[in-house]
């Protein structure tokens, strides 16, 4: 099991390299107007850090789907804390994504841990994925999940989409 979760996580840092990561350090950024390299920030996370979405995943035997209603918030662009509630369970985690601070690049691929309760058994579930932040808010991600029911020692592989918006917000 863990062997399966360290793969999922290579394979998903192996993605990094396929996207055009914007390689400007905070050093080379122009300074001159004299604002903060914060606020001159491109990254959709940074800039779109309040997310709600509705998702729904399956596992790959094709019992019943989960429906979930997600909200997230960039804690800082890489990660991102998660608040799950379904119709079955519900949960809280956070996903890292595999970007830089100063990243304009709107797909991110990411790996988490997210720790919850279903119908009273406990379950951690491990996901990977992929995100993308379209200009005017509109979030998509796809993920692969491995669900480990903690009392009765067993998992299960996971499929899940999910859509939403993600909202401009004031940082400090």
């Amino acid at each position: 099991m863990k062997f399966t979760s360290v793969i999922l996580f290579l394979i998903t840092a192996s993605m990094v390299q396929a996207h055009g990561y914007s390689r400007i350090k905070p050093s080379e950024m122009d300074r001159s107007d004299s604002v903060s390299p914060a606020i001159s920030n491109e990254n959709p996370r940074y800039l779109r850090a309040l997310g709600v979405q509705l998702g729904f995943a399956t596992d790959l035997v094709g019992d019943p789907v989960f429906i979930v209603l997600k909200t997230s918030y960039y804690i800082i662009p890489q990660l991102e804390a998660e608040l799950n509630i379904g119709f079955k369970n519900s949960a809280a985690g956070f996903n890292y994504h595999l970007n830089r601070k100063y990243s304009d690049c709107r797909t991110t691929p990411y790996a988490g841990v997210t720790a919850g309760i279903e119908r009273g058994t406990l379950f951690l579930l491990v996901p990977t994925g992929v995100s993308y932040i379209f200009p005017f808010g509109l979030s998509l991600s796809a993920d692969l999940n491995q669900l480990i029911y903690l009392e009765y020692q067993r998992h299960e592989w996971m499929v899940g989409i999910s859509a939403g918006w993600n909202f401009r917000i004031r940082r400090k």
